[in-house]
């Protein structure tokens, strides 16, 4: 979930309760980098609201592990870089707004879009054409 164009919320929605995203152990609020690698989620998030977002104005990094569904943080880049070669993971944080962008739209969201606008301008074009073929056999 991206809340506004670069901050936002990771979690699971099969373990939130409700409608409302709720603080848990696979929940990261105030994500501004993020990392998708295989099983695990890598990010750095700022728990300060400022009116000013700034993607550089992280106060921690997180890894969270999707099959158990828990997250490590940590207070600094560097012990975050070990953790992540630790796993095999070669760190390369985006902005969460590039990654959502990514992963927003699928070959679902394009077909309903194609499907959406061709017919109606499809039978537009049929229709002009018709009342011009019209016109012209009219005395």
């Amino acid at each position: 979930m991206i809340d506004t164009p670069g901050e936002g919320f990771v979690y699971n929605l099969k373990t939130q309760p409700g409608s409302a995203v709720g603080e848990q152990d696979d929940a990261i609020a105030g994500v501004r980098l993020l990392q998708l690698s295989g099983r695990y989620i890598l990010g750095g998030s700022n728990s300060r609201f400022e009116t000013e977002k700034n993607a550089k104005d992280i106060d921690s990094y997180f890894v969270l592990d999707t099959q158990t569904g828990t997250h490590i943080s940590f207070p600094d880049h560097g012990s975050f870089a070990r953790k992540a070669r630790e796993l095999g993971v070669v760190l390369n944080l985006e902005a969460i707004d590039t990654v959502y962008s990514r992963y927003r739209f699928t070959w679902f969201d394009k077909l309903m879009g194609i499907l959406a606008f061709v017919p109606p301008l499809a039978g537009f074009v049929m229709l002009a054409t018709w009342v011009v073929i019209l016109r012209k056999r009219r005395p």
